[in-house]
This record gives structure tokens, C-alpha cells and sequence, in this order.
């Protein structure tokens, strides 16, 4: 899930004003990971959130997936 730029914002603010990573998780409901990757993140200067990668080929062959089809018209 991608949070908005307002809440990673304001989430970075409330840990310069001295809360601890725990007070201000539990304050705006997200993890402590995601506040301390947030707190990094803004002191890096890349606080927006990263641009997912290229999705890897799947893993299923043509012939599964023919299978699959099959199977759920059966049913």
C-alpha cells in the first residue's frame, strides 16, 4: 500500500518534534517500520514513495494455464 505524501510528512514532523518511532506509529496507524523507513527516507531526501519495478515474467507455461481454464469450466 502506498501512504500519501501529507500523512509520510507529517509522520517525519511529529519525530522532529522529539515522539519516538512507537508514539508516532501508534498516532497516525501505521508500523514502526514504515515510520522508521520514512524517517531515513526524509533524511535522504527521497521521502516520496519509490516507483515499483518491472513485474518478472509468471511462472506459469502455457499449458497450465490451459489447464487451469479448463478446469474452472468444469465446475
Amino acid at each position: 500500500m502506498t501512504y500519501s505524501m501529507d500523512l509520510r510528512e507529517r509522520v517525519v514532523q511529529a519525530l522532529k518534534r522529539g515522539m519516538s518511532v512507537t508514539q508516532v506509529a501508534r498516532q497516525f496507524g501505521v508500523s514502526r517500520p514504515a515510520v522508521r523507513d520514512w524517517q531515513e527516507r526524509s533524511q535522504r531526501g527521497q521521502l516520496p514513495p519509490g516507483v515499483p519495478g518491472p513485474k518478472g515474467p509468471t511462472k506459469l507455461t502455457q499449458a497450465d494455464l490451459c489447464l487451469m481454464r479448463e478446469q474452472v469450466a468444469l465446475k
